[in-house]
């Protein structure tokens, strides 16, 4: 039951919140935080906040590749778009998860138009 309203919060992107966190999420899908915890982490085989930021880099991925007005953002709205806190968030987030800065990931697809 978990699982498939964890699908619904993925669908329709909720992640993109960014006052999200393990315990209103949790509360919200009827569950405690430990049990939800460890869902998150059988399931998605990491922790709640990597879990959350990897579905927020995802979004912006695939946004940033199939929608030009993304490419002309600047990195702090992306971030912002994306739900997280701070652009030095999302720019740590997005090498730790692509091994790329964001700005570099933008020109490549810049110089692909």
């Amino acid at each position: 039951s978990i699982l498939q309203q964890l699908e619904i919060f993925e669908n329709e992107n909720k992640f993109l919140d960014s006052q999200i966190s393990q315990k209103s999420l949790s509360e919200e899908l009827g569950t405690n935080s430990t049990y939800f915890s460890k869902i998150i982490n059988t399931y998605k085989g990491k922790n709640f906040t990597l879990y959350i930021n990897d579905l927020r880099l995802n979004y912006i991925v695939d946004h940033l590749k199939n929608d030009v007005k993304y490419i002309n953002m600047d990195v702090k709205e992306l971030a912002n778009k994306a739900g997280f806190s701070s652009a030095e968030n999302f720019s740590d987030n997005f090498r730790r998860k692509f091994d790329l800065k964001p700005s570099v990931f933008i020109k490549l697809m810049k110089d692909q138009l």
